[in-house]
């Protein structure tokens, strides 16, 4: 696996409708598997620069992460804080825990290294590039993905996004927020073997 940078957009984006969208996207399979998904935001500045659909695929794969290795009827939660620093600029925490299956010391050493794999659930699979694809664009970003766990209690994972602060997006009749794309006319060849990553790059 090759370490290439992607193009990473600077315009203004949401992050609570981020959060809100991964919600709505992972909603029928915490259904599936009867987990309780808490979501908690404190967001003082819900609207920064960056590259909201990034943040939003790396979310997404920690998310689906977390649902692999939860148990039926655990317990999944997604928390957003932030704390300001000098000038217009904030640092935004996203945090995933569950009480999972968790996972040995010595894979959590290694869970962002390319092709890195645990396949220690039933049916589970191992998590593939996915977290490595994360923690490369929160690199990529200048923040931080870092992950807590313990076998047989489960794990969090944290991503630290330092971005300036934005004015509020405008929200059209049905309350949707908008804001300038920034890759209109760009036609891009995906080569994408996750599903989930692969809905997301092309939305």
């Amino acid at each position: 696996f090759r370490q290439h940078k992607a193009e990473l957009a600077h315009e203004p984006f949401s992050l609570a409708e981020t959060a809100e969208l991964a919600q709505t996207m992972m909603k029928s399979k915490m259904d599936e598997k009867g987990i309780d998904f808490e979501v908690s935001c404190e967001l003082p500045y819900p609207c920064v620069v960056g590259d909201g659909m990034r943040l939003k695929q790396v979310l997404l794969n920690i998310l689906s992460n977390a649902v692999k290795f939860t148990p039926r009827g655990g317990r999944v939660k997604l928390e957003l804080t932030q704390t300001s620093e000098e000038g217009s600029h904030v640092v935004t925490k996203i945090s995933v825990s569950d009480n999972g299956i968790g996972m040995s010391d010595e894979f959590r050493t290694r869970i962002f290294d390319s092709f890195s794999q645990e396949n220690r659930a039933e049916g589970a699979g191992g998590t593939g590039l996915g977290m490595t694809i994360s923690y490369l664009i929160m690199k990529q970003m200048g923040g931080d993905l870092t992950v807590e766990s313990k076998i047989g209690k489960g794990s969090r994972f944290t991503a630290i996004l330092p971005a300036a602060t934005a004015a509020e997006l405008s929200a059209p009749a049905g309350g949707a927020v908008t804001s300038g794309s920034g890759r209109r006319g760009l036609r891009v060849l995906i080569a994408e073997d996750n599903e989930m990553n692969s809905l997301i790059l092309s939305n």
